[in-house]
């Protein structure tokens, strides 16, 4: 689906890993379904013109139902970054997909001890709010990304 959008689509994230990636989706009606496709071996942050490296790709794929999650979540576990995690989100306007994916983080890290105000200031002074696909116009994704030992410390406080 091109452009990306609400129910997402192709939602190109570089940080969506083979190993040890978790996505959160928001399932909008009964009985949804799920595609996967479009498997890049290198893509950079932007996708500025529409070019990566595609490639084929077996896929493993454990699917849980989550009532009441909106969230919209990556895990990856990053070498260079250790285990991060990304809040998504995608809109046809460029600021208020990364307010939401701000917004989204903040929601997800309530969930771990953390308060609104202290969650908004942590997403300001580590995170990293990142471009992760601007081609497919007129929707733009945008990824809040943050190192998930950070958020761990503060739940077993």
């Amino acid at each position: 689906m091109i452009p990306p959008q609400y129910f997402w689509g192709d939602m190109d994230n570089k940080y969506l890993t083979k190993k040890n990636s978790r996505l959160i989706l928001p399932a909008f009606a009964e009985g949804a379904l799920i595609s996967i496709g479009d498997h890049h071996s290198s893509k950079g942050d932007g996708e500025v013109c529409g070019k990566a490296i595609e490639t084929g790709a077996k896929v493993k794929l454990k699917v849980n139902i989550l009532k009441g999650e909106y969230c919209i979540l990556g895990e990856s576990d990053l070498k260079q970054n250790g285990e991060i995690i990304i809040s998504t989100e995608i809109d046809d306007y460029l600021y208020r997909a990364s307010k939401m994916a701000v917004k989204n983080m903040i929601n997800f890290l309530e969930k771990y001890h953390f308060t609104k105000k202290e969650a908004y200031v942590l997403c300001s002074v580590i995170g990293d709010l990142k471009i992760s696909e601007i081609v497919d116009e007129p929707n733009f994704v945008v990824s809040c990304i943050l190192t998930k030992n950070v958020v761990m410390q503060k739940y077993y406080e």
